[in-house]
């Protein structure tokens, strides 16, 4: 196979998907959680998905283009998707200051 256009490339690239992760010591599979970072090439697919079903879809369908960023804390994998759930997450925040 010879070697990839710049186009193909570029399309390559436009699929990518970045996640948060964190190292358990003792555990080979980290954990995950959001934020998820889909590139543009992916933003149709996301539209489109059936109702009900976020974007852990495109994770599976396309596992050889997910990276995972790993950070220093477990709480940064915390979503704060609810009122509730951002109090506690500033409430977190202020006791680490």
């Amino acid at each position: 196979m010879g070697q990839r256009t710049r186009l193909e490339r570029q399309k390559e690239t436009e699929r990518e998907i970045f996640r948060l992760g964190f190292r358990v010591r003792n555990d080979p599979s980290p954990l995950t959680g959001s934020p998820v970072l889909f590139e543009k090439g992916l933003f149709q697919e996301l539209l489109t998905l059936p109702q009900g079903m976020g974007g852990s879809v495109l994770l599976r369908k396309y596992p050889a283009h997910v990276h995972t960023v790993y950070i220093a804390d477990r709480n940064e994998l915390a979503d704060a998707d609810t009122p509730e759930a951002l109090a506690q997450l500033e409430a977190l925040a202020r006791q680490k200051l």
